[in-house]
C-alpha cells in the first residue's frame, strides 16, 4: 500500500519505480484512489461527515490506508477526532464486510476505498440506490474531475518499489517490460489493471501520515528536548547523565552519520538520474506522439500479426475511425474485403521468408472508410524493430482529391487539345511554352518548333508597333489585349488572324505567364466582304432597274419614230436599210433592258422551281459580246428536262461567274468556251465519290475551255474572290468563291477538271426539283 511504501522508504531507502494504473471497469482505469464514507440513502440525519458524530462506524482495518486512514483524516479535517467523537468503530477485516454491515443496519456508516461500491454493484451484490455517499469538501491537495464516488482527497495508487542494493539494469529491464504492458494484454486483464505509469509523487501520503501521527510518524510534532527540559527540569539531571554516556559514543556515531550521509548522497544521485531518465523517456514519448498527431500523413503501426498498435489523428481523418475503435484490431479492417486477405498473406510470407513484395515500397492501393466507402490511397510500408519486437509502419495519404484534380486537369487539357481556336502559353520573356493542335493548324508551326522560341506574335509586335499599338503596354499593365492582323503561315501564304492575349496571375497577384487565343478569320473576312459586295450589287441592281425603266421609255420613242419614218420610205432605199439597222440595235438594247429589269426584281433572288434553259441562253448571249476577237462560245442546251429549285439570280450568277472566269482566262488569245446543260441520272456507284449527293436525277451545267495558254492555278486559287471589269458589266463581283458558296448553300456539287496540256472545265450538279434535297452537304472535287 502507499502507507507501507512510505514506511519502507524512510526505513530502508526503497524508491518507487512505477505506479499502478488499476482497471476498475472497461471504461475507467485510474492511477489514484480515495476513500468513500457512506450510509443508507434513507438516513436523512446523516448528510455530511460532521453528522457522523455520535454514530456507529465500520472500517476495514486500523492499518488499512484506503479502508480507514483516508476517512480518519477527513473526519479530523471536519473538526473532530473519530476515536473520541464516534459512538463506536468496528474493524471488520474486508471492504465487502463493511458494505454489508451498513446495508444490514448493523452500523450507521462505513468507509471503503473507491471502486468497491461500483464493483459490487456491477457484480449484482448490492443496489447502489440504497446507499448515499457523503460529499467531499475539497482540500488543497485534492484533484478535480475524479470519476468515482468519493468522500476524501485522492492519493496515488500502489507503487512498485526497489531496494537500494537491487541491480540497476534489472530495475530498468523490469520497468521497461511493465511500461510495455497494454490494457488488452492477458496479464493485465488477469490482474485487473491497465498497466503501469512512471512513478508519481507520494507527498500526499506523507502529509496524511503526519496529520494522523500514524505508523512511523506517530511521534511527529512531540515536544523537543530543550522544551522538555524547561517543562520537566527534574528530568534534566537524568537526561544530562544520559548525555554524558552518549558522548562516549559520539565519535562512533559521527563516523556512522558520515557514512550514512555519503550513502544517502549516492542514493539521491542514483534516484535523481533514474527520475531524469524517466522524465526524458516520458518527454520523448510525448514528443513522438505530438509529432505523429501533427503529421499530415496518416501513420499506422502494426505488429507482425497485422494488429494495429498506433493510429494517429491524420489516420483518424482518413478512415473516419477513432483510434480507440481500431487499436488492437486487424489491419484488414481498413482495406476492401477483397484485398484484406491478400495483404494479410503478404505480411505472413514476409515474416516467414523475409522476401518483400510490399515492404519498403511505395504504391497506390484502395482503403475502406468506416462507412464502407473505398478510396484511392498512397501507402509506404517500412519495417522497424522496437525492444526486440518486429513492427511495420505504414505512412499513407488520401488520394481522393488528388485523383479528382487529375481528372479535372485531364478534362481541361482534352478540351484545350480539341478546341477549334488556337491556344498558346508564353513565358514572361515571350518564349513559347505550349501551343495546342488548333494553333499548329492555323499557323503551320508545331510545338517542337516553337519550344523555348519567341512566339511569332511577339516578333510581329516588335516589328510593327503601329498595327500592334498598345500590345506591350497592355501586358506591362497586366491587362488583356485583342487585335486582328495579317499573319504569314509557315508555308508562306497570308491569312487574317484575330488574337486575344491576357496575363495569368499567381496567388500574390504577380504575372506568371501569358495565355492567348487565336482564330483564323480569313473566311469570316471574305464572308463579310461578300455580304458587302452583295449589298452593293443589290443597290446597283435597283439603280439599274430605274435606269432601265427610263431607258426603255426612250427606246420606245426611238422605235416608234423609226417605224413611222420607215412607213414613209421606200423599203429598198439605202436610208430605209439604215433605219432598219437602227431598229435592230434598238431591239438588242431593249433585250438588255429587259435583263436589267429582271435582275432588279425583288423576287429574283428567291428560291423557286424553274426551267434553267432560258437563263443559260440569256447568259450565253451576254458572254458572246465579251469574248475577244477570234474566240467563240458554243452552247449545247437540252430543249427539255427537269426543273431545278434555286433562286434564278443565283443560277444566273453561277453561269455568269464561270463564263466570265474563262473569258478572263482567255485574255487576248484565241480559244473556245463550251457551255452545256444536260440531264443525268446518277447511280449509287457514281455518287460514291461525290460527297453529299444521293442517287437520282440531276441537271448538269458544264462550262469548259480548251485554251492552252491559260495560266495554271492551284485548286485553292479557284475559290479566291476576284473583281473584274468588263465592258458592259461594271465592277460586278465574280469568282469561284461566290459560286462555291451558292453550291454549298443549296446542297449541290461542283467539280473542277484540269485538262492535260491546258484548259479547264467546271461541272455543277443541281438536283431536280421533284426529288427534293439531294444531301446534307455540298461536294467539291
Amino acid at each position: 500500500t502507499p502507507a507501507s511504501f512510505v514506511d519502507l522508504e524512510n526505513e530502508y531507502g526503497v524508491s518507487a519505480v512505477l505506479t499502478l494504473n488499476r482497471r476498475l471497469n472497461e471504461q475507467i482505469s485510474l492511477s489514484s484512489f480515495a476513500g468513500v464514507i457512506f450510509t443508507l440513502a434513507e438516513r436523512n440525519d446523516i448528510r455530511s461527515i460532521q453528522n457522523l458524530k455520535g454514530k456507529t462506524f465500520a472500517a476495514v482495518d486500523e492499518t488499512s490506508f484506503g479502508g480507514w486512514a483516508m476517512a480518519w483524516r477527513e473526519m479530523k479535517g471536519n473538526g473532530f477526532e473519530p476515536y473520541e467523537s464516534l459512538r463506536s468503530i468496528d474493524f471488520l477485516g474486508s471492504h465487502e464486510a463493511v458494505v454489508l454491515a451498513v446495508l444490514d443496519g448493523k452500523v450507521d456508516a462505513g468507509t471503503v476505498r473507491t471502486g468497491i461500491l461500483e464493483r459490487m454493484a456491477d457484480e449484482g451484490e448490492i443496489n447502489l440506490q440504497r446507499l448515499s455517499v457523503l460529499p467531499h469538501v475539497g482540500r488543497a491537495d485534492s484533484r478535480d474531475e475524479f470519476p468515482l464516488r468519493h468522500s476524501t482527497a485522492e492519493y496515488e495508487e500502489w507503487p512498485l518499489a526497489s531496494l537500494v542494493h537491487v541491480n540497476r539494469a534489472l530495475v530498468r529491464s523490469v520497468v521497461a517490460a511493465l511500461l510495455e504492458l497494454k490494457a488488452v494484454d492477458e496479464a493485465a486483464l488477469a490482474a485487473h489493471i491497465s498497466g503501469w505509469y512512471p512513478p508519481t509523487n507520494y507527498v500526499a501520503v506523507h502529509h496524511l501520515m503526519k496529520d494522523l501521527r500514524w505508523a512511523q510518524y506517530q511521534d511527529y510534532g512531540e515536544v523537543g528536548l530543550f522544551e522538555a527540559v524547561r517543562q520537566h527540569w527534574h528530568w534534566g539531571l537524568v537526561i544530562a547523565s544520559a548525555l554524558i554516556i552518549l558522548m562516549l559514543f559520539s565519535v562512533y556515531v559521527l563516523r556512522l552519520n558520515l557514512q550514512i550521509r555519503q550513502t544517502n548522497i549516492e542514493l539521491k544521485d542514483e534516484v535523481g538520474k533514474k527520475l531524469l531518465l524517466q522524465s526524458e523517456l516520458l518527454a520523448e514519448s510525448e514528443k513522438v506522439n505530438k509529432i505523429l498527431d501533427n503529421m499530415l500523413e496518416g501513420v499506422v503501426a502494426i505488429d507482425k500479426k497485422g494488429v494495429i498498435q498506433t493510429f494517429n489523428q491524420a489516420a483518424e481523418k482518413i478512415f473516419s475511425y477513432s483510434s480507440s475503435e481500431v487499436l488492437g484490431e486487424d489491419i484488414g479492417r481498413l482495406m476492401p474485403q477483397e484485398d484484406s486477405q491478400r495483404y494479410g498473406q503478404y505480411l505472413k510470407n514476409y515474416v516467414a521468408t523475409q522476401q518483400s513484395k510490399i515492404i519498403g515500397r511505395g504504391r497506390e492501393v484502395f482503403g475502406r472508410r468506416k462507412n464502407g466507402d473505398t478510396f484511392p490511397l498512397e501507402i509506404s510500408v517500412s519495417e522497424v524493430v522496437a525492444n526486440g519486437e518486429q513492427m511495420f509502419i505504414a505512412v499513407m495519404r488520401d488520394l481522393s482529391e488528388h485523383k479528382q484534380t487529375e481528372q479535372k486537369i485531364m478534362r481541361l487539357v482534352t478540351a484545350i487539345q480539341h478546341a477549334a481556336e488556337g491556344v498558346f502559353i508564353v513565358g514572361m520573356d515571350g518564349c513559347t511554352e505550349y501551343v495546342n493542335p488548333a494553333y499548329e493548324a492555323i499557323t503551320g508551326y508545331s510545338q517542337d518548333e516553337l519550344n523555348n522560341q519567341t512566339l511569332p506574335l511577339f516578333k510581329m509586335a516588335k516589328q510593327d508597333e503601329v498595327e500592334f499599338s498598345g500590345f506591350f503596354d497592355a501586358l506591362k499593365n497586366n491587362v488583356s489585349w485583342s487585335g486582328q492582323f495579317a499573319a504569314r503561315h509557315r508555308n508562306g501564304h497570308m491569312y487574317e488572324e484575330a488574337v486575344t492575349i491576357a496575363p495569368v496571375l499567381d496567388d500574390k497577384g504577380d504575372v506568371n505567364c501569358y495565355v492567348g487565343v487565336c482564330r483564323d478569320v480569313s473566311e469570316k473576312l471574305l464572308h463579310d466582304q461578300h455580304l458587302l459586295q452583295l449589298e452593293k450589287f443589290e443597290m446597283l441592281a435597283k439603280m439599274a432597274g430605274g435606269f432601265a425603266h427610263d431607258f426603255n421609255n426612250l427606246l420606245s420613242t426611238i422605235v416608234g419614230y423609226t417605224e413611222m419614218a420607215l412607213l414613209e420610205m421606200d423599203k429598198d432605199s439605202e436610208p430605209a436599210a439604215d433605219l432598219g439597222r437602227v431598229l435592230d440595235s434598238a431591239a438588242r438594247a431593249k433585250f438588255l433592258v429587259q435583263k436589267m429589269q429582271a435582275l432588279s426584281r425583288q423576287d429574283y433572288d428567291k428560291a423557286l422551281a424553274f426551267m434553267p434553259q432560258k437563263t443559260v441562253h440569256e447568259v450565253v448571249a451576254l458572254l458572246k459580246s465579251m469574248v475577244p476577237a477570234g474566240a467563240r462560245i458554243n452552247a449545247r442546251v437540252l430543249s427539255d428536262g427537269c426543273e431545278i429549285f434555286l433562286a434564278p439570280a443565283q443560277f444566273q450568277t453561277i453561269v455568269m461567274s464561270l463564263g466570265l472566269y474563262l473569258v478572263d482566262a482567255l485574255g487576248d488569245e484565241k480559244g473556245q468556251i463550251d457551255i452545256s446543260l444536260s440531264n443525268e441520272v446518277l447511280t449509287q456507284q457514281q455518287v460514291a465519290n461525290k460527297e453529299g449527293l444521293q442517287a437520282g436525277e440531276y441537271v448538269v451545267l458544264t462550262v469548259a475551255s480548251d485554251c492552252r495558254q491559260m495560266k495554271p492555278l492551284r485548286q485553292a486559287d479557284f475559290f479566291e474572290r476576284t473583281d473584274t471589269a468588263h465592258e458592259g458589266v461594271a465592277t460586278q463581283p465574280i469568282g469561284l468563291a461566290e459560286v462555291y458558296g451558292i453550291v454549298n448553300h443549296n446542297k449541290a456539287c461542283l467539280e473542277v477538271e484540269c485538262f492535260p496540256g491546258g484548259g479547264i472545265g467546271f461541272s455543277v450538279y443541281l438536283p431536280c426539283a421533284h426529288q427534293g434535297e439531294a444531301g446534307e452537304s455540298s461536294c467539291l472535287s
